[in-house]
């Protein structure tokens, strides 16, 4: 019962990841034509992108909640890193940020890719030592 809780609320983060991300494409596609139209000089729609970082905002917090949840239900070392990576990806997106801070934010995302790199690597090495033994074994 359990497994199949966690597989419907699994489905419906999916479900709601995607409409995100049809949402930001429509926003973006709009925010695209209206900037154009504007600087084209046709008619005043958009004198800044600001509105349109204020939805980028919105829907990274959901995305990070929507992660968090998958965390929950799944707790394991990818998945941290999966949020880990998603938060700082917002904050290097929507934050004001110094060249330090982008560095900084970088660096860290390479680290997080690393770790996760080495935690598969080593469980890599794990599943061929499980498996060679239990081939000794059989012969």
């Amino acid at each position: 019962m359990r497994e199949k809780i966690r597989y419907v609320i699994n489905k419906v983060c999916d479900g709601i990841e995607l409409l995100i991300a049809i949402a930001a494409v429509l926003a973006l596609l709009y925010t695209g034509a209206a900037y154009a139209i504007t600087k084209l000089g046709i008619y005043p729609l958009y004198e800044s992108t600001d509105s349109f970082l204020l939805f980028l905002k919105e829907l990274f917090n959901l995305v990070v909640g929507i992660e968090f949840i998958k965390m929950l239900l799944k707790p394991s070392a990818e998945n941290v890193i999966e949020v880990l990576v998603f938060l700082i990806a917002r904050h290097l997106i929507i934050g004001e940020n110094t060249v330090l801070g982008i560095l900084v934010s970088v660096v860290c995302v390479i680290l997080l890719y690393g770790f996760n790199w080495l935690v598969h690597k080593k469980r890599g090495e794990q599943s061929k030592n499980v498996e060679n033994h239990t081939a000794d074994t059989l012969n």
